[in-house]
């Protein structure tokens, strides 16, 4: 399977967000020329690709007696603030 370049439109939605507004899917979908189906297993790839990044970060960044996880959960707590 060729790998493909995520366009801005991805980069520009609410995709990363805590707010799953499906009926935005469409819109990305046709944005980028995709089926819903194929928009919506990018941006769940795009999150989770995300989570790990922002995961391996704090994981370089904290002292060895602290957890990411709870780092992590602290993190996501105050951007749904």
């Amino acid at each position: 399977m060729r790998r493909r370049r995520i366009r801005p439109t991805i980069a520009n939605g609410p995709w990363l967000s805590f707010e799953g507004d499906v009926s935005t899917y469409s819109e990305l979908a046709t944005a980028l020329g995709v089926s819903e189906s194929d928009a919506k297993v990018t941006v769940h790839r795009l999150r989770s690709r995300s989570r790990e990044l922002v995961q391996k970060e704090i994981e370089r960044t904290l002292p060895a007696e602290h957890s990411a996880e709870d780092e992590l959960q602290y993190l996501y707590d105050v951007l749904r603030s």
